[in-house]
């Protein structure tokens, strides 16, 4: 059942029939229309809407919504009433699956771009509720620990004392294949701590020890990882305002980046938005790193780098 907290009936439904009408056109001809209903919707129709599809089951109309929710994703309001406490599980569920319907032939890893490029505004706790309610998100594993790189600090420590059956849960990581976990726990190496943690505590110490030894090529590497996070923040409070390039952070990201071992950490971490000012430095990093037309000015930045 749709756990909705509105009242239904109580409700006006002008916005909801007309949206439901446009919805069944299979012609896209009322996009705009579609667009400027959501965007003026109050958050308690926005609720009712929603419960109604999925309680009556309506999967043609419900795959529509889903497709315009995700068209608009990057308009403030979709992204207020998606994110809103009182929106269901079961609706951001069938999103997510959704997602992976359209996305598993334009994706590397659908997963990664689920999180990060569609569902990019899901505020933590929001993430944290699926974690721990959804059961269709639980039985994905994989999706599970993609979504739980995304919680940090208290976030983190609720899930991981909440979670039912987080035993099994973490020794079902210590399966997957190593380059798989390797690429979770780069996403947020503060999720290995708490799992090495409550390894210890589940078990006599010798499966952390194991899982410590696994990956301790990797432990170096994400310590490496965690200070160029910090510096980077640091730089950011004295560095120019935001638009103007700054030498001297720019110096010091292809310093640092260049010091790791695998060029696949490298790519990784050109991927965390959060280490970067803005877009613009993000691509200048990266082009100059990677980019051959570039190659003069990274012996400028790095006078080490080979011809």
């Amino acid at each position: 059942m749709c756990q909705c907290k509105i009242n239904i009936e109580t409700i006006e439904l002008s916005d909801s029939y007309f949206l439901k009408k446009l919805l069944g056109d299979q012609k896209g001809m009322f996009i705009n229309q579609i667009r400027e209903i959501l965007e003026n919707i109050s958050i308690e129709e926005f609720i009712s809407f929603s419960c109604n599809l999925i309680q009556n089951d309506d999967s043609s109309l419900l795959h529509s919504f889903n497709y315009y929710l995700v068209l608009f994703k990057d308009i403030p309001r979709i992204q207020e009433l998606l994110a809103h406490e009182s929106t269901p599980n079961l609706l951001l569920e069938s999103l997510i699956l959704w997602g992976f319907s359209t996305t598993n032939e334009k994706a590397k890893n659908p997963a990664v771009y689920i999180i990060d490029e569609v569902f990019f505004f899901f505020p933590p706790q929001k993430i944290r509720n699926l974690l721990l309610n959804s059961s269709v998100i639980s039985r994905d594993t994989y999706l599970s620990y993609y979504l739980l790189t995304k919680l940090k600090g208290d976030d983190l420590t609720i899930f991981f004392e909440q979670k039912k059956d987080l035993r099994s849960f973490i020794h079902k990581f210590h399966a997957i294949p190593k380059e798989e976990a390797k690429y979770i726990i780069l996403r947020n190496p503060e999720l290995f701590t708490y799992m090495i943690m409550h390894l210890h505590l589940f078990d006599s110490g010798d499966l952390a020890d194991s899982f410590t030894r696994h990956f301790e090529a990797d432990i170096v590497e994400m310590e490496r990882i965690k200070k160029i996070a910090i510096t980077s923040s640091l730089l950011e409070e004295s560095s120019h305002k935001r638009g103007a390039i700054n030498n001297t952070r720019i110096r010091f990201l292809i310093h640092e980046l260049l010091k790791l071992k695998e060029k696949h950490n490298i790519s990784h971490l050109l991927e965390k938005k959060e280490l970067f000012l803005d877009k613009k430095e993000q691509i200048l990093v990266r082009e100059i790193l990677f980019n051959p037309m570039y190659h003069d000015i990274l012996r400028a930045f790095h006078p080490s780098v080979e011809n």
